[in-house]
């Protein structure tokens, strides 16, 4: 049975989640975002624009205006 062996498996994450309600989302999302950008790149190698989208998406705009 795969799903007995996977609840044992782990068992002290989703034990820890009930604990603290704490997730790693905020961490696969900003994976997801690193991976989005990179494929929209269309083939440009230039590092200081990918840094620059980077921070664009991770650095809200309305905190450095305000």
């Amino acid at each position: 049975m795969p799903w007995g062996r996977t609840l044992k498996r782990w068992k002290n994450e989703n034990l820890a989640y009930h604990t603290w309600r704490t997730t790693n989302g905020y961490t696969e999302g900003v994976h997801t975002k690193i991976k989005r950008l990179k494929r929209i790149r269309y083939g440009f190698k230039n590092r200081e624009v990918d840094v620059r989208k980077m921070l664009l998406v991770f650095i809200p705009l309305a905190h450095l205006i305000a």
